[in-house]
């Protein structure tokens, strides 16, 4: 059967230049399976199932280390991508300047370079802990538990990967209608996915800040944090979620929020009640607004009494 008036079908612009980013990391974790039999008698094997820690207070707060530098890395990600439906991936949207995923990857290899760092000082002194524990725990230490040095250098990953994410094109010319449109509805599914996903996170930031705002406009109690929270999300939206947001009473309402608080601070609000009145009616407008529209209800987490 002929293909030829398969019309290729493009994908919202906003996903014409993206990526989809990975990152695996992987520590030891530092445990084993207790031994039962110094538990007692009474305890219930069936519903409890008991893990030694093998390392000391010191050597667990150098995987700690570890730990919080993953943490670092992820953050990196999480603040320069969305949600897409595929476990373990987010989708990295590159920037006008063509700078974002460049900015993230060198951040990324930063934290790289210091977890291993990290990594081969917990090696090096890995011998001295063991001792340390033997020493503490002379009853529950027992050698068997532990890798070997070589073992443990091999289990510590840092994997950071990247995949172009490109939608249907002009290679899918070259195959049947079938399949064709088999494939563009799964890349639909997962771009409208994508962006029911990012409504919802965007809507109950919003909502939850507008709260909180009109709260200590109302109390006279201004928290920085809560201007720069707002004015923070206003960013992302900017920079990263509205083009991802098909839903135009949500940008009009950020673009409220950042005329009210463009070059506001803390103190003005403080000194002016009646700047803080307005803005509290403005907060309160906004997050009553925002749980009534349709295609946001049932996506916050809870509702709030404005």
């Amino acid at each position: 059967m002929s293909n030829n008036n398969v019309k290729i079908q493009e994908i919202p612009e906003a996903f014409q230049n993206g990526y989809l980013v990975n990152l695996r990391v992987r520590k030891w974790g530092a445990t084993a399976k207790a031994d039962e039999s110094a538990l007692g008698e009474d305890f219930p094997k069936e519903i409890y199932k008991a893990v030694q820690d093998l390392l000391d207070v010191k050597g667990r707060e150098l995987l700690d280390g570890l730990g919080f530098i993953k943490g670092q890395a992820n953050r990196i990600i999480h603040d320069n991508s969305i949600y897409f439906p595929i476990p373990g991936f987010r989708f990295l949207k590159e920037n006008s300047e063509g700078t974002r995923l460049n900015r993230v990857n060198e951040r990324i290899g930063e934290y790289k370079r210091q977890y291993f760092n990290a990594a081969d000082e917990f090696v090096n002194q890995f011998e001295t802990l063991k001792d340390n524990y033997a020493k503490e725990y002379p009853k529950h230490y027992n050698s068997d538990n532990y890798p070997t040095e070589v073992q443990l250098k091999n289990i510590f990953k840092f994997e950071f990967q990247i995949f172009e994410f490109k939608g249907p094109g002009e290679a899918l010319k070259k195959i049947s209608p079938d399949v064709y449109n088999s494939q563009m509805l799964e890349i639909k599914n997962n771009i409208r996915e994508m962006g029911d996903y990012v409504l919802k996170v965007v809507a109950n930031e919003l909502v939850e800040r507008m709260s909180v705002l009109q709260g200590q406009c109302n109390d006279g109690k201004i928290n920085s944090a809560t201007l720069n929270s707002i004015s923070d999300l206003i960013s992302r939206f900017d920079d990263l979620y509205g083009d991802f947001v098909d839903q135009k009473k949500i940008k009009e309402y950020i673009g409220d929020m950042k005329e009210y608080l463009d070059g506001t601070d803390a103190n003005m609000l403080r000194s002016s009640e009646g700047f803080r009145s307005m803005v509290a009616d403005k907060a309160k407008e906004i997050g009553q607004g925002i749980q009534n529209i349709p295609a946001i209800k049932g996506k916050l987490k809870r509702s709030f009494d404005f």
